[in-house]
C-alpha cells in the first residue's frame, strides 16, 4: 500500500478529487487495486470514486451547481474519525 498523495489542485475538479484531498488530509492508504485503507490499514472503501460518492452525500463538498468545487472543511470540523463516518455511511453491498 501507498499513502494517498495531495492533489496539486481541486478547484474545478471531480469530486474523486476532491476526495482524494481528504484522503491525503486523513492519511489513508491506495493498493495496487485501487481500494482505500485509513492510516491503520483497516478498509474504508473500494475506490476514491466511491469515498467521493459518500462524501458528496455527507456534504463534505460544495453543493453541486457552484461556481467552484471545493471541500466544505466545515462540515469536517467535529469528525472524529473521518474513516469510520466514511465507512458507516457506504452503501453494503
Amino acid at each position: 500500500m501507498e499513502p494517498i498523495a495531495e492533489p496539486r489542485s481541486n478547484t474545478k475538479d471531480p469530486d474523486e478529487v476532491l476526495a482524494q484531498t481528504v484522503a491525503s488530509h486523513a492519511g489513508w492508504q491506495i493498493d495496487g487495486q485501487g481500494h482505500i485503507y485509513d492510516k491503520d490499514g483497516v478498509f474504508v472503501s473500494k475506490s476514491l470514486t466511491s469515498a467521493a460518492a459518500v462524501m458528496r452525500e455527507l456534504g463534505w463538498f460544495t453543493p453541486r451547481g457552484s461556481e467552484a468545487t471545493g471541500i466544505n472543511w466545515r462540515q469536517l470540523h467535529g469528525v472524529d474519525d473521518v474513516a469510520t463516518a466514511v465507512r458507516h455511511a457506504s452503501p453494503r453491498a
